[in-house]
């Protein structure tokens, strides 16, 4: 079996000529929190966190381009979280949506970001968790957990980041967003967990970035075999009683015809 795994950056995969079942899985990245509003405890948005995506191929090609998708950038004071990048193969052959930022409103309850979800595989795919809505006067909302390759990612709720999805190769939980009257939301883990909210003046934090696997079955290897390395015909007698060896000389001579 071979396998490569990509948590960043982009690039092209090569897999072996006449290699078999490639299945191929991306997480998109979580969405980033939103900054905090004007008054104290006024909080905002948590980002959605990244989908999940699986692919299978037969048969397949010798290379295929891919893009890890970097995690949301947080919200600054007065602004709303940014969006996930999608993890991409081949631009639209597999496709793992990245979560949405967190709202901005200035009084705070700015609503939390949707989970990534809608992309692209013939396979299973579950999606992103959705950020918890900010409150005016009380808290940040928590960011939503990152899918996993056999669960969605959970939502945020009140100030608490969502779970990541079960079987995510990291955690994928999502970010805490702050409670209380001014402090900055907390970020997302890896893979596809997203950023919580600050309040009132503290910033919302990041999402984390997404993640691609490729796995294949290798071809099989066949050794040629040199004919000089051969066993000879000679070799492979084997007398049933030991070893033995009989000479021309040591056989009894035929009879005389009687004449």
């Amino acid at each position: 079996m071979g396998q490569a795994i990509h948590t960043s950056g982009s690039g092209s995969q090569s897999i072996p000529a006449g290699a078999t079942d490639l299945i191929i899985q991306v997480i998109g990245a979580g969405g980033g929190g939103a900054g905090g509003g004007s008054g104290n405890g006024d909080g905002n948005g948590g980002g959605g966190g990244g989908e999940y995506r699986r692919h299978t191929i037969a048969s397949p090609a010798t290379s295929y381009n891919y893009v890890v998708g970097g995690g949301g950038s947080a919200g600054g004071s007065g602004s709303a979280g940014s969006k996930g990048d999608d993890s991409t193969i081949d631009t639209t052959l597999v496709v793992g949506v990245g979560g949405d930022g967190g709202s901005y409103l200035d009084a705070g309850g700015g609503a939390g970001g949707a989970g990534g979800t809608g992309g692209t595989g013939n396979s299973t795919n579950y999606d992103g968790g959705t950020g918890a809505d900010g409150l005016a006067d009380t808290y940040g909302g928590g960011g939503g957990g990152g899918a996993g390759f056999s669960g969605a990612g959970g939502n945020g709720s009140g100030a608490s980041g969502g779970a990541g999805g079960s079987g995510n190769p990291g955690t994928g939980t999502g970010g805490d967003g702050y409670n209380g009257n001014n402090g900055s939301g907390s970020p997302g883990s890896t893979y596809g967990g997203a950023g919580g909210s600050g309040t009132r003046n503290g910033s919302g934090a990041a999402g984390a970035g997404g993640y691609i696997q490729f796995d294949w079955t290798d071809p099989v290897s066949t050794e040629e075999i040199n004919v000089s390395e051969a066993p000879s015909a000679q070799d492979s007698i084997s007398p049933a009683m030991g070893d033995f060896a009989v000479s021309v000389a040591d056989c009894p001579k035929p009879i005389d015809k009687v004449k």
